[in-house]
């Protein structure tokens, strides 16, 4: 099987991503905290993280060394791993009071992995911000019901430079794993072990009707609510 280095390319970050205001909103500041970018790449958006969360250090997680080399430049502090064979990573539990986790884990091969290690990464009162395309937006609903390959999804991770236009549309992203929204926060809910309930910040948000903003926080143990049905599936909406 390749490896997230041989399937992707790592696009320079710009302030032009339409979700980045968004996902500033969603942030709550945790100063003297500790932050986690994963897949951080040039670190550009990293620092826009990092200084809106006022958390004294900020680490990034990538596969691509060039990248992680302008991303220390402006002080982020980084690892390099490929997120399909290199986990868990190497810190210890409970060592983030934030972790961010921007539009990768619909590349990964086994987002399993990758869910379990950022439950096993987050301190208590920390959360988790995910976002992913929502594989149950609109405009997927209607391509299924054209009979067409739902958007950011593909058909083949065999060969990704494809001479048809048709099939290098479908190839490009590479996009393994796609979610609808409400699963994304259910699935990420039932990994905390019992007594440490998630929480959910916001009800599940989207971007231009396509893709999905989830915010977890990890309850301390004198917040948990009254045994029963977890917080995370009473509330949010698709």
């Amino acid at each position: 099987m390749k490896t997230s280095k041989e399937l992707y390319r790592t696009p320079t970050q710009t302030t032009r991503d339409p979700s980045l205001p968004q996902l500033v909103n969603c942030v709550i500041p945790k100063p003297d905290g500790t932050l986690l970018d994963i897949g951080c790449g040039d670190g550009f958006k990293t620092k826009i993280f990092w200084e809106a969360t006022q958390t004294k250090t900020a680490w990034g997680v990538d596969f691509n060394p060039d990248k992680l080399e302008e991303a220390r430049k402006v002080g982020v502090q980084t690892v390099e791993a490929d997120l399909d064979i290199d986990l868990p990573l190497a810190f210890p539990s409970r060592f983030f009071d934030l972790i961010i986790c921007s539009e990768v884990i619909e590349h990964v091969y086994s987002p399993d992995a990758l869910l379990d290690e950022m439950v096993r990464l987050l301190k208590d009162d920390g959360y988790i911000l995910l976002t992913t395309p929502n594989l149950a937006s609109w405009k997927n609903r209607l391509a299924l019901l054209l009979g067409w390959q739902p958007f950011a999804s593909e058909i083949s991770t065999r060969d990704r430079l494809r001479k048809s236009i048709c099939e290098s549309w479908a190839s490009f992203r590479s996009h393994p794993s796609l979610y609808p929204a409400r699963l994304v926060r259910y699935d990420l809910c039932s990994r905390f072990e019992a007594g440490a309930y998630p929480w959910p910040l916001r009800p599940i948000t989207t971007t231009e009707c396509f893709g999905n903003i989830v915010s977890i926080r990890r309850l301390p143990l004198h917040e948990i609510p009254v045994p029963g049905r977890p917080p995370c599936y009473s509330s949010g909406k698709t």
